[in-house]
C-alpha cells in the first residue's frame, strides 16, 4: 500500500468551498483590523462618539483638555470631596455665595483668634484719634 504525500492528501480535501471560506475568513479579520488600526479621531465625525461606544474608564483625566469641564457637565452630587485633589481648589475657584455653613466641617478650620481683645484694641486706637 502506497502511503500518499502530505500535499496530495491536502489537494484532495481542499474543495472550492474550502477555499473560498477560508480567503474570506482572512479578509474579514484584515478589515476589521485594518479599521482598527488606521480610524483615528481625524476620520470620526464630531459629537458622534456617545457614552454607550465607551467602555468603563476608558477616558482618563489625561485625555481631557484643561479647563473643557464645566459644571453644566457634571451631574449635581457627582463629585465628591474624595474626588478633590487636596489643596487644587483656590479662593477664586469658588463662586460668591456658593459655600454654606453646613458645606463646612467644623473640624477642618482653625482657632479664630481672640475676637473681644481685637475689638478692645481697635475701640482704644479709635479713641485716641479722636482725641
Amino acid at each position: 500500500m502506497r502511503i500518499p504525500s502530505s500535499s496530495a492528501a491536502l489537494r484532495r480535501r481542499l474543495s472550492f468551498a474550502n477555499v473560498v471560506s477560508l480567503l474570506a475568513l482572512f479578509v474579514a479579520l484584515g478589515g476589521s483590523s485594518y479599521a482598527a488600526l488606521s480610524v483615528g479621531s481625524g476620520q470620526i465625525t464630531n459629537n458622534s462618539v456617545r457614552s454607550e461606544d465607551l467602555r468603563n474608564n476608558d477616558v482618563r483625566g489625561s485625555d481631557i483638555r484643561n479647563n473643557t469641564i464645566r459644571s453644566r457637565d457634571l451631574r449635581n452630587n457627582s463629585i465628591t470631596g474624595r474626588d478633590v485633589r487636596e489643596d487644587s481648589i483656590r479662593t477664586g475657584d469658588i463662586g460668591d455665595n456658593t459655600v454654606r455653613g453646613r458645606d463646612v466641617k467644623e473640624s477642618t478650620l482653625e482657632t479664630v483668634p481672640n475676637a473681644s481683645a481685637s475689638t478692645a484694641r481697635t475701640r482704644a486706637r479709635s479713641s485716641r484719634l479722636a482725641a
